[in-house]
């Protein structure tokens, strides 16, 4: 990642999201990903293409409350 999001002042998530790097989109680049666990309405995953700028994954339901992301 060449650090230009941060560059440009991208804000991405908020203060108890997790953070779940990697290479969603596979073109070779580590993009932006957070799961938010939420107990009451659903845990949600989103991920954010560096090199496509886009939205790969956009408040997807999966996962529980207690759990925690692992990238592979």
């Amino acid at each position: 990642m060449t650090g230009s999001a941060v560059r440009s002042g991208f804000r991405y998530g908020g203060c108890d999201d997790i953070p779940a790097p990697g290479d969603y989109d596979a073109d070779g680049v580590n993009d932006l990903a957070l799961y938010r666990q939420d107990c009451v309405n659903g845990s949600t995953w989103n991920a954010y293409s560096i090199a496509g700028n886009r939205h790969l994954i956009a408040n997807h339901r999966w996962g529980g409350c207690g759990d925690i992301p692992a990238t592979a």
